[in-house]
């Protein structure tokens, strides 16, 4: 117990550094992602990525959802055609956004929620731990004691949930800013196809 007793500070700075440590980790797939979820300046650029992209094949990992999202239409309907097969248009943009909402989900949203989801649990062994200091209280010094042990436990709380707060922001923002490049890719493949641009 006397670590506990005389290193309350010390232990309250532990998980403050696990808990940033951890956070800023965490933050780590968010910040690959931003790459994948930057929009062309003007559709005329992101014609011409979406061009290139689709006659010389790059790594999915090197283009943006826009342009991915455009070019995986393009490539279903060119196949429908080659196979002379009736194209049903609205069922190959859902099946496209499915394939691209899948591809965000497991190389961006699990990593991300997997950090998110342990800081709760490490917040609350600083909360263990500082009420351990509180029960042990002995006579002679139990107010210290009972202040190193609830602050313990408050901060270790109050950093493990700024943390989730701060990861799940960013997920949530990761969701939506795809949505939103999803259907540009969508509305990119229609501009393309309206003006002849990519031949089948």
């Amino acid at each position: 117990m006397d670590i506990l007793m005389f290193g309350g500070t010390k232990i309250t700075l532990f998980f403050g550094l696990v808990i940033i440590s951890w956070v800023l980790w965490g933050l780590r797939p968010g910040l690959k992602a931003i790459r994948h979820l930057k929009l062309a300046a003007n559709m005329e650029q992101a014609k011409k990525e979406l061009v290139k992209a689709i006659q010389s094949p790059v790594d999915s990992v090197d283009i943006p959802i826009m342009i991915l999202t455009a070019k995986t239409l393009h490539d279903a309907v060119v196949a429908h055609k080659k196979a002379r097969e009736p194209i049903f248009l609205g069922a190959l943009e859902d099946s496209t956004e499915q394939i691209m909402e899948n591809f965000l989900e497991n190389r961006y949203i699990r990593p991300i929620t997997l950090y998110a989801n342990v800081l709760p649990p490490i917040g609350f062994i600083g909360t263990v731990v500082g009420m351990i200091l509180v029960f042990n209280a002995g006579s002679d010094s139990a107010l210290l004691m009972n202040a190193k042990g609830l602050g313990i436990a408050l901060l270790s709380t109050l950093y493990a949930l700024s943390g989730f707060v701060l990861i799940e922001l960013v997920k949530i923002w990761i969701v939506n800013r795809a949505s939103h490049c999803i259907d540009v890719g969508i509305n990119l493949f229609h501009h393309l196809e309206n003006t002849d641009t990519v031949e089948a």
